[in-house]
């Protein structure tokens, strides 16, 4: 976290890369790129070539500062860690793009795809931004693109989620300050039990819980073998959705189900369609793994959640999702805050060690795919004088998951963010087709489909 690498002065340690950096970097391979990113619709007021040209400008001569100056400096046989890069050169951090004709989404979404397969060079600061213009058709003719892509051994999604609103918030937008002339503030420090004794009385509890009652846990529950657990290279196919939250609203009340529920359902819907068009759909329901923030304190808890894709009746899919996310959430409020923290270490540690082994894609599945969600803080972004419409995380893949799916909240909308291994998956965008379809089917016909 960004807090442990400063000392008590806002100055950053020598040695500052934590275990949750270190195993990012452990887990980074030539067909792993690890990287999250987020991209931007911009809506210009005025002429959109004026915009673009003005952008570019004054982003082109911002100076960076810490975090954004930091390289990472891997020494053999000791600890990697951070040291300040003097001598960084902007042109190779933001760069400028333009669409081919007829610059639709399909031309943004193949440029974007590219860029999100390349790995960040961690001998420089790993982060790139690219400022896109050229969108000539479709329903976001006429605005400007900016694609952010972070390491997280840099900056966290939490970090970046933090990043948003303080570059690009307030009434003017910060008068179009680029995103690396924002320092994060310092919070406070949060560090659970250190070390592998702490770990062995919550996996003792965790074990004794699977086999004594209901509360799943991901090492005893099977998650299912699926074509999203094959072994995955370095490129990358990327789609989104968008959805109003009044219609969202709209459908939730009919079927009584609550945002997070339903967006959850479409997932699991248009995966159950999009299998069953390849005859490739498992009998037992794929397993998600949830970024869950429903405790009271706030802290992210990894949540097994079936997505009741062996149910063709919409109630019963739905009736099943719903049961799973309700009994796994009793499982993390039962635990104090530090007891929480170290189970969640237990749950990953399974998995980051057969990532580490290079043969979680021979595996049985621990899970099928990862859901995430982000809620950006109320207030309308801007970057200058120009509104921001949309926007859509894109999240990062590890080895045998072709597969992850984040949304963004922000204002009225929800954007959905869907990152594929593009030879695995390479007709993503019908899964994002048939999230639109499986929402469609829920305000005309409702649950009760024969």
């Amino acid at each position: 976290m960004l807090e442990d690498r400063l000392d008590e002065d806002g100055r950053m340690n020598e040695d500052t890369l934590g275990a949750l950096e270190r195993g990012w970097l452990a887990l980074e391979g030539r067909d792993t790129p690890l990287h999250m990113g987020v991209l931007l619709y911009l809506r210009p007021v005025g002429e959109v070539d004026e915009a673009a040209l003005s952008l570019a400008r004054q982003w082109q001569q911002a100076l960076p500062v810490a975090p954004w100056t930091w390289r990472i400096e891997r020494r053999l046989g000791r600890t990697p860690r951070y040291a300040v890069d003097g001598r960084i050169d902007i042109e190779y951090h933001f760069r400028v793009s333009a669409l081919p004709r007829p610059g639709g989404e399909r031309e943004l979404g193949e440029l974007v795809s590219r860029l999100h397969g390349k790995r960040l060079d961690l001998d420089r600061p790993a982060w790139e931004v690219h400022l896109i213009e050229g969108l000539r058709s479709g329903p976001h003719a006429g605005c400007l693109a900016i694609y952010l892509k972070l390491h997280p051994a840099l900056l966290s999604a939490g970090d970046l989620r933090e990043l948003l609103p303080r570059a690009f918030g307030g009434a003017h937008g910060q008068s179009g300050r680029a995103p690396w002339e924002l320092a994060l503030p310092r919070r406070g420090r949060r560090r659970p039990g250190r070390g592998p004794l702490a770990l062995i009385g919550p996996l003792q509890r965790r074990l004794r819980e699977a086999l004594l009652s209901r509360l799943p846990w991901a090492g005893l529950r099977r998650a299912p073998a699926s074509p999203l657990n094959a072994r995955i290279n370095s490129l990358r196919r990327f789609a989104t959705q968008h959805y109003d939250r009044a219609r969202l609203a709209r459908v939730g009340a009919r079927i009584q189900a609550s945002e997070e529920e339903l967006l959850i359902y479409l997932c699991g819907s248009a995966l159950r369609r999009f299998f069953r068009e390849y005859n490739a759909l498992p009998d037992a329901p794929l397993l998600a793994l949830v970024g869950d923030r429903s405790r009271s304190d706030g802290q992210l808890s990894p949540l097994f959640v079936s997505l009741g894709t062996q149910h063709a009746h919409r109630r019963k899919r739905l009736d099943e999702i719903r049961e799973s996310l309700r009994v796994a959430r009793v499982m993390v409020r039962a635990r104090g805050a530090h007891s929480a923290a170290v189970e969640a270490s237990v749950e990953a540690l399974p998995y980051v060690l057969r990532q580490l082994s290079g043969l979680d894609h021979r595996l049985a599945p621990m899970f099928n795919l990862a859901l995430a969600h982000y809620e950006l803080p109320a207030g309308a972004l801007r970057v200058g004088p120009h509104p921001i419409e949309e926007i859509y995380p894109m999240p990062m893949l590890l080895q045998g998951a072709a597969l992850a799916m984040a949304s963004a909240g922000y204002g009225d909308t929800v954007g959905v963010g869907l990152c594929g291994a593009r030879d695995n998956l390479p007709h993503l965008q019908r899964i994002a087709v048939y999230m639109e379809r499986a929402l469609r089917e829920l305000e005309e016909e409702g649950l009760d489909n024969a």
